[in-house]
């Protein structure tokens, strides 16, 4: 449907076109002269005119376009250069105004009659060589690129920056780069490229496939590293990545400490030499879950548990001796550990508080009453170990001095009784679980007045504090 202007649409819409009508004549570009009247090739032409600071200007020589700026938006002034080609003949000039027509602007399109005289063209510049040292670098690693330029030349740029005056530089390129040499002469330009491959670096072994938390971790390859490159390596397991610097390197070998923040389990290294990251290689953490131990002679009972799915049962003994028990360890229909034994006043089956350790403490078979077996199971490993604890030594009985320790995940066990040397004395033992060996030789303390005060702890997966009355006895390294 044809819509027809209302009387007040139509008065402005006549009253637009009486404008345009009036005043368009009044805005017209001019383009009125040009100087110098000859030139060579790269030669700047001014012309006068006016408006030359609004619209699309275009410029040809003979018929080839030319590069051409208003200088600093003057309106009566524009500059155009004579472009590589050019010969004798007319200029012409065109000015776009698009829709400045609306405001009463028009543009033009004029050539002169006088021709433009094309009086020669300078010289090119020639690259005659131009090539770098190392066609191939490592990550981070330096190659300086040479060249030879003919004279004349006005400016020379490599990949835009100003090196004019000088015929090579160094360069240090992260990735694969390509290098773009420049010379001019007045408007003439040369360019010459060269690309620097950069070498990815190479893992293809590690001295070892199993380390522990602070050991020295040794890598193979190529491209890890040297003299003034940055090298390191980056740890990944459980969620966690490490990145540390490396210890030493060379093109062949990179070494670095494991970090101690690690979970235990799969971890994957990769060096990163000079930020360039290499393919990854795979070992096995050994650590030692870190946090404090939990005592369990507190659940030590001769009456049966049951612990996160585990379940230890204590009955009569069908195969033991007058006065025994016995203590069935099971998770599900699965047995894990049966054991017939004497349990004196002290002596039981239990848990440690993750329920991964089972112990038993009972009377050694023709000890004193004072004597006590502890035999401890990790039901990962399955590994079982035992160690005989005093509660009394001549001049000294100390129940308290009893102490059977879990670390968090069972990993770890500490036990500690009466020392043998003198009233007040305690031997402390540390035992690991995962290899079924004890850890380092035992270790004395003195107790008195009571042993309630025994503490110990993992830290940075690979060593062990223990504190007897708030003061340390000692930091030992589990590997």
């Amino acid at each position: 449907m044809l819509m027809v202007p209302n009387s007040r649409c139509r008065q402005r819409i006549l009253g637009a076109l009486t404008v345009l009508l009036v005043c368009g004549g009044c805005y017209r570009h001019e383009v009125r002269d040009f100087a110098p009247k000859a030139g060579a090739v790269c030669d700047a032409v001014e012309f006068k005119g006016n408006l030359f600071n609004m619209g699309t200007f275009h410029v040809w020589f003979n018929g080839l376009p030319a590069v051409h700026e208003n200088r600093e938006g003057s309106p009566d002034e524009l500059w155009a250069w004579v472009p590589e080609g050019a010969t004798t003949g007319p200029i012409r000039v065109r000015v776009d105004t698009g829709w400045g027509f609306v405001l009463g602007i028009f543009g033009t399109d004029h050539t002169f009659a006088e021709d433009f005289v094309v009086t020669g063209t300078p010289a090119r510049p020639v690259i005659q060589s131009f090539s770098p040292d190392q066609q191939t670098v490592m990550p981070g690693e330096t190659t300086t690129l040479r060249w030879s330029v003919s004279s004349p030349h006005t400016a020379l740029t490599l990949n835009g920056d100003d090196v004019f005056g000088s015929t090579a530089w160094t360069v240090t390129p992260l990735n694969t780069t390509t290098y773009t040499l420049e010379a001019t002469n007045v408007c003439l330009t040369a360019k010459s490229t060269v690309s620097v491959s950069v070498s990815a670096p190479t893992l293809t072994s590690l001295n070892k496939k199993t380390y522990h938390p602070e050991e020295k971790l040794r890598a193979f390859g190529s491209g890890l590293g040297g003299s003034g490159i940055s090298s390191e390596m980056e740890f990944s397991g459980g969620g966690t990545t490490v990145t540390v610097p490396a210890l030493s390197s060379s093109a062949s070998v990179l070494e670095a400490t494991v970090p101690t923040t690690l979970p235990a389990g799969p971890v994957t290294v990769r060096a990163l030499v000079g930020g360039v990251a290499s393919n990854d290689e795979a070992f096995t953490l050994d650590a030692r879950t870190n946090g404090a131990f939990t005592e369990m002679m507190g659940s030590i009972k001769t009456k049966g548990q049951d612990c996160l799915g585990k379940k230890v049962k204590i009955g009569p003994s069908s195969l033991g001796g007058p006065g025994e028990i016995q203590a069935s360890f099971s998770e599900g229909n699965k047995n894990l550990w049966t054991h017939s034994f004497k349990p004196g006043d002290l002596g039981g089956a239990g848990f440690s508080k993750t329920c991964e350790l089972g112990a038993i403490v009972q009377m050694p078979s023709g000890g004193y009453v004072s004597d006590y077996l502890m035999l401890f199971r990790h039901f990962a490993s399955m590994k079982q170990l035992s160690a005989t604890a005093y509660a009394q030594s001549p001049g000294w009985i100390c129940p308290s001095c009893l102490h059977l320790m879990s670390s968090p995940k069972g990993e770890l066990v500490i036990t500690s009784g009466v020392a043998p040397v003198g009233p007040g004395d305690i031997t402390i033992t540390i035992w690991d679980m995962v290899t079924g060996k004890k850890v380092g030789a035992s270790k004395d303390g003195n107790c008195s007045p009571n042993c309630n005060s025994l503490s110990a702890e993992v830290i940075t997966g690979n060593k062990v504090r223990i504190t007897l009355h708030g003061t340390t006895v000692g930091t030992f390294p589990i590997f």
